[in-house]
């Protein structure tokens, strides 16, 4: 390739800003815009142009003795920048080969293991020097197309990065935090929306390599070009929607919880305090420990098919036990049940990922352990409301928000002490008086995901609603994925395990509410175990709305 232009900056408003001419002299193209860089390698077809560019770079860096900027050197690496920055996604992966952005890869990858061992680097808390920026500055844009993201993630990148970052004897300064973050957001962002990759798994690949936790770290110092343009609020926010990922990596004793919690702590140096970072992560934090918190009173689940009901809790049997290979919700103890079973089944037997199916579960255990720990506030609640509103008199009329993300307050609602739910009208829904409320941080941010989401959100309280069954309708959030079931059919609907045992109906609310009401607890002896109505009355009695005199 020949450099027509000597100096890679405009010095008028109408001069090309950055062109390169083809071989035979035929064209030219200004690959400073989009225009001109997509033009470019349509015309070549790849033509080999980053491999030739690498090897050109690779012979000028080795014979720069002490490392001084050489200019055509500079004028190959903002090539490498322009190209990846400028040109239509699609005609940037398509017609490049994956063997040219591994050549590259390879390149940046040789580059950066030399700064570990660098002195210089190491005592200069993370400078990048006009020598190295060359190297760094294609690395974001590279980042962003999923065919360089997919490489990245399949082979060494990541962990070398993370040496590099991990060498500096404190935090690097702020241009080189912002070299660190921005590849490892854009990278995320392709493998999960280009690569359509589990946005778990991804998180785990980068927890592995060590990545995530140095992103968390350069976080700190405040980026040059800001959060939004790193895409950090959306990064957090599918973090939030991975609970089994945060409470298995995110805790203490693990380096991505060890950091984040001396994050959360203050324990790095003022200089490098992000306020507004400090508190997201001290929200993601606090909701890996509630979770940890209301686990513990989680139910062990007892496995039984889900046709005949046959149950032992014998490990040999429920190991013996067939989940359903295509939701993986349900299960059975052999293949007879699950062929009889097919024709109930099969309406909500959607297929699934290995890490949708681990999500739900870890869903069921946390919302299963949240409405057998405030089942009695949730019935007094339940009372009141039923009471109050004499157009849906009937607990069968009531749907209940449940909301375990954090909301545009910046609170976990169900984590709070005590809970803070919701319960209305199914009607108000329908008429669009009422909407779900953990819905509401979208009103700013993304006017037309609130709209679109309120749809499905209401659309399936009415699809639950219409089932032959009529119940309670739960609506609850979790990890910002929403699940609305009814309590006696959520198991083959919502793929829940059926860890509530409680009774939510007609009868037990009209139990609670002669107990609330007129303090007699008689109908609560005849619906409840006695175990389960006298510790019942304990609680209405801690709560208030019961005087200790009625306490058996």
């Amino acid at each position: 390739m020949n450099f027509i232009r000597k100096n890679p900056l405009p010095t008028s408003p109408n001069e090309a800003f950055y062109l390169i001419e083809l071989p035979n002299g035929s064209q030219q193209f200004d690959i400073g815009t989009k225009e001109g860089a997509t033009a470019f390698i349509q015309a070549t077809n790849g033509m080999k142009y980053i491999s030739r560019t690498v090897a050109a770079l690779r012979q000028i860096r080795s014979s720069q003795e002490h490392h001084e900027l050489d200019q055509g050197m500079m004028y190959l690496e903002s090539s490498l920048f322009f190209l990846p920055a400028n040109a239509d996604k699609q005609v940037f992966g398509e017609m490049i080969p994956q063997a040219e952005f591994q050549i590259w890869l390879d390149y940046v990858i040789d580059e950066l293991k030399k700064l570990v061992a660098n002195p210089t680097w190491i005592n200069s808390s993370g400078y990048i020097t006009e020598f190295d920026f060359g190297v760094w500055r294609p690395i974001a844009p590279m980042m962003g197309h999923s065919g360089v993201a997919n490489l990245a993630f399949q082979g060494d990148f990541f962990p070398v990065l993370t040496q590099v970052v991990k060498a500096c004897e404190s935090l690097p300064e702020m241009d080189t935090c912002e070299h660190v973050t921005k590849p490892i957001a854009g990278a995320f962002t392709s493998a999960t929306w280009g690569l359509q990759w589990p946005v778990e798994s991804v998180f785990e690949k980068l927890e592995a390599s060590g990545a995530l936790e140095q992103f968390f770290k350069c976080l700190l110092v405040p980026q040059p070009h800001g959060l939004r343009d790193l895409g950090f609020d959306l990064m957090m926010t599918d973090l939030e929607g991975c609970p089994r990922f945060l409470r298995n990596h995110l805790c203490k004793g693990k380096p991505c919880g060890d950091a984040v919690s001396d994050m959360c702590d203050g324990n790095y140096e003022p200089t490098s305090n992000h306020p507004q970072i400090i508190k997201r992560l001290k929200e993601i934090f606090l909701f890996v420990e509630a979770m940890d918190k209301i686990l513990l009173s989680a139910p062990n689940k007892v496995l039984a098919c889900n046709y005949c009901s046959e149950s032992d809790r014998s490990e040999a049997y429920q190991q013996s036990l067939k989940r359903c290979s295509r939701c993986k919700s349900v299960y059975y103890c052999s293949k007879e049940c699950q062929r009889a079973h097919w024709r109930y089944h099969k309406q909500a037997c959607l297929p699934v990922t290995d890490h949708k199916a681990e999500k739900r579960a870890d869903a069921s255990r946390i919302i299963g352990a949240f409405l057998q720990k405030h089942y009695v506030r949730m019935m007094a609640r339940l009372v009141e409301t039923c009471d109050g509103n004499a157009g849906a008199a009937s607990v069968n009329d009531m749907v209940v928000e449940i909301d375990f993300t954090t909301n545009k307050d910046d609170i976990i609602p169900a984590m709070q002490n005590p809970p803070i739910f919701k319960i209305a009208p199914i009607q108000a829904y329908r008429t669009g008086r009422e909407k779900p409320e953990f819905l509401s941080c979208d009103i700013d941010r993304c006017p037309w995901d609130y709209e679109g989401n309120t749809r499905n959100a209401v659309g399936s309280i009415e699809r639950e609603d219409s089932r032959t069954v009529r119940e309670l309708i739960f609506l609850v959030n979790y990890g910002g994925t929403f699940y609305c079931f009814k309590p006696s059919i959520y198991s083959s609907y919502a793929g829940f395990d059926e860890t509530v045992d409680q009774d939510y109906s007609e009868r037990a609310v009209d139990a609670f509410r002669s107990a609330i009401h007129d303090e007699n607890i008689g109908p609560m002896i005849d619906v409840f175990p006695t175990a389960d109505w006298k510790q019942f009355v304990h609680e209405l009695v801690t709560l208030g709305v019961l005087p200790e005199a009625v306490q058996p």
